[in-house]
């Protein structure tokens, strides 16, 4: 709401391949869906540069649609709303109307170019291949967008939210039951580490032991990197690695060393 970014104060329609995209995102996060139009329905050209639509227009005019619009007469469980662009190099206007002309709208589409949605797609992808990551790593996520991807759920009448946590410097993404062409996509916080000293002794012995493993087989790819590398940056980047890596298991030595041992239900 009222960014100083005007462009972002807006829902982004662009047709892609024959489907329309309907992206919004605040900077910090980013919803994106798609829409097949039926096969007799032509996209107009348009459509295929985009245009931004206000979001406080929009906010007025799409819960009238949705009440009042007759029902699509291609798809009997969603109102239709029909999307009229008349460009001019004045005042451009865009027209929202219920199939039989019961409710309309006219809109001035916003004056900007919407960001690269495409290249966020882009790195989403990867966060869903999954992909080895280092140990206890994992991107963290502002609370606040998290309630938010709950309350998109709920808009949605979706009943679970699928989640894709990435590496620290990786997006996270969300999928909903019941919405299979809609995604959220969260940029990572900075923050601290994603688990701590504490949160390993609350987990016992067997995660130590497991943490522990897993850090050791990644100092031995390390070590094998820098034994091979001829590349001075990449030599640098696998040394402070490696140090970080050895730190860690260190700590988590420690840690079992004072950990105190977990109580059995024989014992308990």
């Amino acid at each position: 709401k009222d960014d100083i970014r005007y462009y972002l104060n807006g829902v982004f329609l662009q047709s892609v391949g024959g489907e329309i995209r309907i992206v919004g995102t605040d900077g910090h996060r980013l919803i994106a869906s798609r829409f097949v139009p039926p096969k007799e329905e032509r996209i107009p050209a348009w459509a295929e540069a985009g245009i931004i639509l206000p979001r406080n227009d929009l906010a007025q005019a799409l819960p009238i649609l949705a009440r009042n619009g007759i029902m699509s007469q291609y798809d009997h469980s969603e109102p239709s709303v029909v999307i009229e662009y008349a460009p001019s190099f004045e005042a451009p206007a865009v027209t929202l109307r219920s199939v039989n002309g019961f409710a309309s709208f006219k809109l001035i589409p916003v004056d900007g170019k919407f960001p690269d949605y495409a290249r966020v797609l882009d790195q989403s992808g990867a966060v869903l291949a999954g992909g080895e990551g280092e140990v206890m790593e994992s991107a963290a996520i502002d609370t606040r967008f998290i309630k938010g991807a709950a309350d998109v759920a709920t808009r949605l009448g979706a009943k679970a939210i699928h989640s894709f946590v990435g590496k620290p410097d990786q997006v996270s993404v969300f999928t909903f039951d019941g919405a299979p062409d809609t995604v959220l996509i969260i940029m990572p916080m900075r923050t601290g580490e994603a688990v701590s000293d504490g949160v390993v002794k609350l987990l016992g012995a067997g995660s130590i032991n497991a943490s522990v493993a897993a850090l050791r087989a990644h100092a031995t790819r390390t070590t094998k990197l820098l034994e091979s590398s001829k590349d001075k940056q990449e030599i640098e980047q696998a040394e402070r690695k490696l140090d970080a890596l050895n730190e860690r298991i260190d700590r988590l030595l420690a840690v079992a060393s004072n950990a105190p041992k977990q109580l059995t239900q024989q014992t308990a």
